[in-house]
C-alpha cells in the first residue's frame, strides 16, 4: 500500500504556471501555419514560373502541409485538455469529467507526435529527392 501511495504523490508534483496562455498558443499555431502556407504557395509559384511543372518533392511538401494542418486542428480541439491537466497538477480542482478529458488529451497528444514525425520524415524525403535531382548531372560525384 505504501508503494501505491508514493506513486500517487509523485504523479501530482506541481509543474509551475503556464508560460503562455491557451489563446496565445492557438495564435502561435495558426500564425506559424499561415507562414507555412505562404512559403508553400511561393514555392509552387516559383516552380510553375521557372519549370512550368511540379516535381515529386512538391507533392511531398503538399502532403507535409496537410499533415501540419491536421496537427493544427488537433491542437485546436484538444490542447485545452492538456492545459487542464497542468492546472490540476498545480492544485486546481479537477472537473467531474477530468479523467475522460485527460484521456482525450493524452490520446490527441500521441496522435500529434505520430503526425509530427510523419511530417518531419516527409520533409527529409523532400530534401533527399531535391539533392538527388540537383546532383544527378554531376557525374564526378555519382556513386551508382
Amino acid at each position: 500500500m505504501a508503494m501505491v501511495q508514493s506513486t500517487l504523490e509523485l504523479s501530482l508534483v506541481p509543474t509551475g504556471p503556464s508560460v503562455i496562455t491557451l489563446e496565445w498558443f492557438y495564435g502561435i499555431i495558426w500564425g506559424c501555419f499561415a507562414l507555412c502556407v505562404i512559403a508553400f504557395a511561393s514555392r509552387i509559384a516559383i516552380r510553375l514560373t521557372c519549370f512550368h511543372r511540379l516535381f515529386v518533392e512538391d507533392y511531398l511538401m503538399l502532403l507535409a502541409l496537410c499533415i501540419l494542418f491536421a496537427t493544427a486542428v488537433i491542437g485546436q480541439l484538444f490542447l485545452k485538455y492538456m492545459y487542464n491537466m497542468v492546472a490540476v497538477c498545480n492544485g486546481a480542482t479537477p472537473s467531474p469529467n477530468f479523467m475522460s478529458e485527460s484521456t482525450k488529451g493524452l490520446r490527441s497528444f500521441g496522435a500529434l507526435i505520430v503526425l509530427d514525425y510523419c511530417g518531419i520524415w516527409l520533409v527529409k524525403f523532400n530534401f533527399l529527392l531535391f539533392f538527388r535531382r540537383l546532383g544527378n548531372h554531376v557525374y564526378k560525384y555519382r556513386i551508382f
